[in-house]
């Protein structure tokens, strides 16, 4: 039995050492990484300003890149607040009941403020629809985790 465990914990180890291993990357893919991380987080500034132009999109890009430029960086951005919701997928494969909420909260008032704020153009209104439609599917189909008394988190849901 002792054999197993301590089988287990060494694939595990070697697992851990090989996810660290795949995260960072060398040279000239190091340098492009790099780039491509900074392109990312200037026009996730830009996305800020500008009404048209996505931030989150380009902000997880950057992330992602970021974290493949060093093991290090990787780590400390899973530490940071902002990567809660990555932290929370990679234990549990689960999104929180709350998270879920909040989105489906802002999808509907992004969407509410699209047709409100007077859209004319029948395309934009086709197009808001068929995203708001497309983010809604998409939100449900991801699993929920599902609170259990005593505040201890269970085993997702659909």
């Amino acid at each position: 039995m002792s054999q197993v465990k301590s089988t287990l914990a060494v694939h595990s180890i070697t697992r851990s050492a090989r996810e660290v291993e795949r995260t960072a990357v060398n040279g000239m893919r190091r340098v492009l990484f790099g780039l491509a991380a900074s392109c990312c987080f200037v026009l996730a500034f830009l996305g800020a300003l500008l009404p048209l132009l996505p931030t989150t999109p380009f902000l997880l890009l950057g992330f992602y890149c970021l974290s493949r430029v060093s093991s290090r960086w990787h780590q400390r951005l899973l530490r940071s607040h902002w990567a809660t919701g990555v932290r929370e997928w990679k234990e549990h494969r689960a999104i929180s009941p709350s998270t879920r909420r909040t989105a489906l909260a802002s999808i509907a008032i992004v969407a509410a403020l699209a047709f409100w704020g007077g859209a004319a153009d029948a395309h934009v209104l086709m197009g808001v629809s068929l995203g708001t439609t497309i983010g809604v599917v998409a939100l449900l189909r991801v699993p929920v985790r599902r609170e259990v008394a005593g505040g201890e988190k269970d085993s997702p849901t659909a």
